[in-house]
């Protein structure tokens, strides 16, 4: 195991003690559906938490010095992208 994938284990510990139905991705906060296959999976969505988690640490590396940390939950890139910051802040948003 990878330490991100060690975390993702320990943050989706609170959705799958949940019963089926309606669910947060704790990464990401996207929606879905618990128990149903295919983008609802939990194997879907933790890849898709891992996938996020590597994006922002590559930014983290490979971005700007000055740039805040890449959001992954949407209401962080609206707050980013309509904030009333601007500048670099605004632009990371948009990227998001």
């Amino acid at each position: 195991m990878t330490l991100i994938k060690d975390k993702i284990d320990e943050l989706f510990q609170d959705v799958l003690s949940q019963p089926n139905g309606l669910c947060e991705n704790p990464v990401t906060g996207g929606s879905f559906m618990k128990g149903e296959s295919g983008e609802d999976s939990i194997p879907y969505q933790k890849r898709a938490a891992e996938r996020a988690l590597l994006a922002q640490e590559w930014f983290a590396v490979h971005g700007p010095r000055n740039a805040p940390p890449l959001p992954l939950i949407a209401w962080e890139w609206d707050e980013m992208r309509y904030g009333c910051t601007g500048g670099l802040e605004t632009l990371i948003g948009f990227y998001a």
